[in-house]
């Protein structure tokens, strides 16, 4: 079922596209691009940063975790207008190390580790705001995000690994994705830019948040497009 949420995606960008015709200040309203740069999944936010105060948190919460690194991804829109467009977005972000220290109840030999992955589907309504007659435009953006994770906690509802299960992982989460950056418009066709994003996740105050968290998404891109029209 979730494999068929960006084809939905691109549905809803695509066919309201196609019944404008182009004007003559977006010759080209179509684009689709790549994107690469740093980004985090925020697990160190589980993290208990004051173990001595607080030492019972460690049977909960995790003890350390390496959650930043390189992200990538791929985009493609249209330009209603040279001031709004449609975008769908899909980001992978980095594999991420979840570290549980002893004492902990996610394994019954009180050590854990384990990894996971998330990725993230975005559609977003961007308004762009062009700097007078130069290449340059600044932008905003704001929309719906689908958010992925994928691990032993997340993906099993039994024990796996020495994990004691008790209740079932999370896998997604719909939340709220918002982002700003610039454009510059190198050809009529090819333009770059970079831009920061933050995607809304998951979380509960609960005996094994890091069975139901769903990270809540950090990233800073640099994007290469490409316009055209069909």
């Amino acid at each position: 079922m979730f494999k068929k949420i960006p084809f939905l995606f691109f549905s809803f960008l695509i066919l309201p596209a196609t019944l404008l015709a182009n004007s003559a200040d977006n010759p080209y309203p179509f684009y689709v691009g790549a994107s690469t740069g740093y980004g985090s999944t925020n697990w160190d936010g589980l993290v208990n940063q004051d173990s001595v105060n607080y030492p019972y948190v460690e049977t909960s919460a995790p003890s350390a975790a390496q959650d930043k690194g390189l992200v990538y991804g791929l985009f493609a829109g249209y330009n209603f207008t040279k001031n709004f467009a449609v975008e769908f977005r899909y980001i992978d972000f980095p594999t991420a190390t979840v570290v549980f220290g002893p004492p902990t109840n996610y394994n019954a030999n009180n050590v854990a580790s384990f990894q996971t992955s998330t990725y993230t589907y975005s559609l977003v309504g961007k308004v762009i705001t062009p700097i007078g007659e130069s290449p340059f435009s600044v932008f905003a953006d704001a929309g719906l995000v689908y958010t992925h994770r994928s691990d032993v906690l997340a993906n099993s509802d039994m024990n796996a690994q020495g994990f004691d299960q008790g209740m079932n992982g999370k896998k997604y989460n719909y939340g709220g994705m918002f982002g700003a950056g610039l454009y510059y418009q190198l050809t009529q066709h090819l333009f770059t830019g970079f831009e920061g994003t933050y995607g809304s996740g998951y979380g509960q105050s609960i005996e094994y948040p890091a069975k139901t968290y769903i990270p809540f998404t950090y990233a800073i891109q640099i994007e290469m497009g490409y316009r055209f029209a069909l």
